[in-house]
This record gives structure tokens, sequence and C-alpha cells, in this order.
């Protein structure tokens, strides 16, 4: 690989540790891509904060499927290295920026994140709620006896399918 007349010494020296091209890249390039990438992944979810890695409603979801499919090019060496990165870390920023305002605005958190729907409310079945987020008697039946320990409906005054996805139970 030619140095280039335009970049630094030390962007020459990135360019032959981690590769230039997909077409061009070595094997131990790629392994050396993705030990960089593995340990940045790791900082921008630190720095991200636990909101990044344990919460998971769908607004998590979308940047984390985001951050992953940005990090991928790089790690393939279909873009380059540093502005790529660059990307990466300016997702998590906008993902802590609207956490921050889902907090501080509570329609802007309703809208991001969504909201709970309640499933159940002493022990009877809210069937609407039901058919508008597909959850079928099974379904609840089988979250029943995983969240609340009960199969039995009477035991349950509420039920709500959380932002998350999950169903949480509050019992009688």
């Amino acid at each position: 690989m030619a140095p280039r007349l335009h970049e630094p010494p030390s962007l020459q020296i990135v360019d032959t540790l981690f590769g230039t091209s997909a077409q061009t890249i070595a094997w131990w390039q790629t392994v050396l891509r993705a030990i960089a990438i593995f340990f940045y992944l790791l900082l921008l979810l630190r720095v991200g904060g636990r909101r990044m890695s344990g919460q998971l409603t769908a607004f998590d979801i979308a940047v984390a499927v985001l951050i992953g499919s940005v990090l991928s090019r790089t790690l393939t060496a279909n873009s380059r290295l540093g502005p790529t990165m660059a990307g990466a870390a300016m997702l998590v920023a906008l993902h802590g920026l609207v956490a921050r305002l889902s907090y501080q605005h509570g329609a802007l958190g309703r809208l991001f994140k969504g909201e709970p729907d309640a499933l159940v409310q002493d022990g009877i079945p809210q069937r609407e709620a039901m058919r508008r987020n597909a959850i079928t008697d099974a379904d609840l039946l089988e979250a029943m006896r995983l969240g609340a320990g009960t199969d039995d409906l009477s035991q349950v005054r509420l039920a709500y399918l959380e932002r998350s996805g999950r169903i949480s139970f509050v019992r009688r």
C-alpha cells in the first residue's frame, strides 16, 4: 500500500495496521479491526451509560442496531475506521440527548419510548389492549406463570405490557 501524500505519518501507520479497503485488507488487519471495534463498542456502552445496555425499549434497540450496522462497515473495511467510529459515537451522544430530553419532557418520552398498556385489571383480561398488542391468552398465561408465579387470573390485580415489551404483574 503506497503512502498517501496528504496524510500525516500517524494516519499512514493506522492505514497499514488496519487496512483501507475491503479489496486489499489482509486477514490479520480484519482481526485487528475486530479487536479495536470490540473494545471501542465496550467503551461506547460504558460512556452511553446503563440505559444503552439495560432498558431495551424500541428506542434503545433501534440505536443498538444502528450502531452495530455502522461499526460492521468498519469491520468489513467498507468504510474508514476513524469517520465510522465518530459516527457511532455521535449515535451514542444522540441516544443520550434524546433520553435526557425524554426524561425532562414527558411527551417526548411517550413519543420515543411509548407507554405501558394495561392487559389485566382486577383479574379481567382487557381484550382490546391484548388485541392492539397482539397478546394471545396463551402469551398472557405464559407471562403470568413466569412473572407472577400463577396461572390464575383471579390472583392478578394488574398486568401491563411495559415499554420494554415485557409483561409485568401486580398480584392481589
